[in-house]
């Protein structure tokens, strides 16, 4: 079942890039490093956008503390909204997925608590128990599968089921653990999260993020090795 979404997911990021239109030659300015880094800016223009609705609209969440049809719009759909509409001409859709990834986990839980949408206004942890277990589990799958889709957009022909491309399913399972790491039933953990759950959440994404970055420089390490093969053995 795995393999299958795997395989679904690579599909439609086969299908997202083919339809990414190229810029013609004749509109490329003669002077190819201003041409890159006029695109390194409208990316980065792009991602700070992005990033500064997300945190705008989980700070309104903060002090609205009314989870209601406002709450869902500002604190949900508008985020999500722009982020994809931002970030979706950016070529091999790797950061849009790395956004995906990073709000599923971020409107998870407080300031947001969407985990418990179904019961809104009231939030809930265990009661009921069905709905809000169902929306954890989706929401931690839709955050293992955005940051496969960000790596496996940008590198589509890293072969994942090699020996070598293993340690990267680790990885991306790993990076998933530190988005929720609040939710560990671990004391210590747990201690931390009562104590100060903003600044708890604030250090387990940006570990998630110093993790991930490496991690899309090991897949890129992986694709050459991948292709470049195994080395003929000389006779000689």
């Amino acid at each position: 079942m795995l393999r299958t979404t795997l395989d679904h997911i690579d599909n439609i990021i086969a299908l997202s890039n083919r339809n990414i239109e190229r810029p013609a030659i004749v509109a490329v300015p003669q002077d190819r490093s201003l041409y890159n880094s006029v695109s390194i800016i409208s990316i980065l223009l792009r991602v700070l956008l992005t990033s500064a609705v997300l945190i705008l609209s989980l700070y309104f969440v903060y002090l609205y503390q009314n989870y209601d049809i406002r709450a869902l719009i500002v604190g949900v759909i508008l985020p999500l909204g722009s982020g994809i509409f931002l970030l979706w001409r950016i070529p091999f859709r790797t950061a849009l997925f790395s956004f995906l990834a990073f709000y599923w986990s971020l409107v998870d839980d407080a300031p947001v608590y969407f985990d418990s949408v179904f019961t809104w206004p009231e939030v809930t942890r265990y009661h009921p128990f069905i709905p809000h277990f169902t929306l954890e589990v989706a929401l931690h799958l839709l955050t293992a599968l955005s940051f496969y889709g960000a790596i496996k957009s940008r590198y589509p022909d890293v072969r994942w089921s090699s020996t070598q491309g293993i340690p990267m399913l680790i990885l991306v399972l790993f990076i998933t653990i530190l988005c929720y790491l609040q939710n560990m039933p671990i004391l210590s953990i747990q201690i931390l999260a009562q104590k100060d759950w903003y600044l708890l959440d604030l250090e387990e994404h940006l570990a998630a993020l110093t993790v991930f970055l490496p991690t899309l420089f090991m897949a890129r390490t992986l694709r050459n090795r991948q292709n470049r093969g195994p080395k003929p053995y000389n006779l000689t």
